[in-house]
């Protein structure tokens, strides 16, 4: 597998990285190759055995490691993550973002609800309430609703309590 990415820097010298996904060793891979080329520089000790200092000579035998020419990859930076604990890793980070936006999404449906409760329900439930009382006594005199703040209920509230004026 790593002689076919090889190969593929070769066919294209001008490419230095590969990325993406491949198969090594029969599994499936996200990779990133870097192709490290051999420099002019590089040529004092790896040209050929007879140039080269005796110990590279002892190091790798007269065959591995010489020979080679300005452009060919000479080596391989390689990071490769198995596509399986990729898609793992994916999935569990995936379920605790919706787990955590879920949770967000309840406490503020029930901040919603408590802010009805308390400033729209509340509130209208007592005027209800009032009218109630109000048509339930005997007595023709309609007693007015305390306003407290001057919005649409308030309003509801001071209309009442003008006809309630009225009819009184």
């Amino acid at each position: 597998d790593e002689r076919r990415v090889i190969e593929h820097f070769a066919r294209h010298p001008e490419r230095t990285k590969l990325v993406g996904e491949t198969t090594i060793g029969g599994k499936s891979y996200y990779a990133h190759f870097k192709a490290r080329r051999t420099a002019s520089s590089c040529l004092r000790c790896h040209g050929t055995p007879k140039t080269a200092p005796s110990s590279m000579v002892k190091r790798y035998g007269r065959l591995l490691g010489f020979n080679r020419n300005v452009g060919d990859v000479a080596a391989l930076d390689t990071i490769a993550v198995p596509m399986e604990e990729l898609h793992a890793t994916i999935r569990g980070r995936t379920l605790r973002d919706l787990g955590f936006v879920g949770g967000m999404m309840v406490l503020w449906l029930l901040g919603m609800v408590f802010v009805l409760r308390r400033l729209v329900t509340r509130r209208l439930g007592s005027i209800a309430n009032h009218f109630a009382r109000a048509t339930a006594d005997d007595q023709l005199r309609l007693p007015a609703i305390e306003t407290v703040r001057n919005d649409e209920i308030g309003m509801v509230a001071r209309s009442y309590n003008v006809l309630a004026d009225r009819i009184n």
